[in-house]
């Protein structure tokens, strides 16, 4: 399945896994975009099969992006990926889904990469001393 949003290359990745560098991108968007909120979207957390089944009738979607970002005036979907880490299909048609109903997402392996797509959309963010890798 062809992407149509953002796709970090392995290559730019931050080390650790998928967690590691979800939690260094909440501290980030915490100390440099203080007008910023992050809330996670625990689709990949391990459930009992009572809490799955539970979880699903309450709408969870398998595939959907790992977090919503929300400023005064925008949002966007980030799905946070290690150097390795390769997308589902389900996500792909989520992704896709939300890119063509003209959400903005996107797949990141860096928080610097993550950081300054959302600062691109308007996101209030202090870019400050940080720079892209090549």
């Amino acid at each position: 399945m062809t992407p149509i949003f953002h796709v970090d290359a392995p290559a730019v990745a931050d080390a650790g896994d998928e967690l590691s560098i979800q939690v260094a991108l909440r501290k980030a968007l915490k100390a440099r975009a203080p007008g910023v909120a992050f809330v996670a979207v625990p689709n990949g957390a391990q459930r009992t099969a009572w809490a799955a089944m539970k979880a699903k009738q309450e709408g969870l979607a398998a595939g959907f992006p790992d977090a919503l970002i929300l400023w005064k005036g925008g949002y966007a979907f980030p799905e946070i990926k290690a150097r390795s880490g390769s997308l589902s299909d389900q996500q792909h048609v989520w992704l896709n889904y939300l890119t063509n109903a003209g959400h903005p997402c996107g797949v990141f392996r860096s928080v610097t990469s993550c950081l300054s797509w959302l600062a691109g959309l308007g996101a209030p963010i202090d870019m400050t001393g940080l720079e892209l890798a090549a």
